[in-house]
């Protein structure tokens, strides 16, 4: 198999993560509010919360136990903003895209690094290497909606409240009533903050733990050199 055929399959494919790949700074500061606007929520370039308030006044449209609530659709709201100014950008840069380079072609039969094998050789050849491909990419999948599945909770110094992740989105929030029908609205946004920040902290080390077991950086090292691959299968 000719490895710049590889090398086509990997510019083709960064060329159109290029073209759909918003830098992150463009997509910064998105927010959404709840209904009442007692809560903002704004987030960072690639989508995670990286602020939350609780207004002063909050107390005057809601009531303790509709605190968290309230949160969580200020969050979805500001996560409906940034797919939008996603899909703004991502358009803006694919009408912009020049058109791809013209595929490499193919190296002929004779100069391939199939030349010493028969056909049947080279099939087989090929056969192993797809199945040994497959087998790698079913693990590593598997492992990867383990991951977007794990639910993962942080909760604040003063365990007032605490905040569930589940994969990287913010999917339940929990608030002593009794604590927020007397607390200042500055602590209540503190201890949010402190709440997210150790629940994004466990997240980032299950995420590492889950990606160091699997294969993905293997598959990663054996594309990014198709020249290498090719030579450690003995194709070259």
């Amino acid at each position: 198999m000719d490895s710049r055929i590889f090398d086509d399959l990997r510019r083709q494919a960064e060329e159109l993560s290029r073209r759909v790949t918003v830098p992150p700074d463009q997509l910064a500061g998105c927010t959404g509010s709840d209904q009442t606007k007692s809560v903002t929520a704004v987030l960072n370039g690639r989508g995670r919360v990286s602020k939350l308030t609780v207004h002063s006044g909050w107390r005057d449209s809601l009531r303790p136990h509709q605190l968290a609530p309230a949160i969580l659709e200020a969050i979805s709201a500001a996560e409906r903003a940034h797919v939008t100014a996603w899909a703004d950008a991502s358009a803006d840069r694919t009408r912009e895209a020049p058109a791809p380079p013209p595929p490499t072609p193919a190296t002929d039969w004779a100069e391939a690094p199939f030349a010493n094998h028969t056909p049947t050789e080279a099939v087989q050849e090929l056969f192993g290497l797809l199945e040994n491909l497959e087998k790698e990419i079913e693990s590593t999948s598997t492992g990867l909606l383990a991951l977007s599945a794990a639910k993962i909770a942080g909760s604040s110094a003063g365990r007032h409240v605490t905040v569930t992740l589940t994969g990287k989105r913010i999917t339940g929030i929990t608030i002593d009533d009794d604590w927020a029908g007397y607390a200042n609205h500055q602590d209540i946004s503190g201890e949010l903050r402190g709440a997210l920040r150790a629940a994004y902290e466990k997240s980032k080390r299950h995420a590492a733990d889950t990606m160091a077991a699997s294969v993905a950086p293997r598959i990663r090292r054996l594309m990014a050199d198709p020249a290498a691959l090719i030579r450690g299968l003995g194709l070259a």
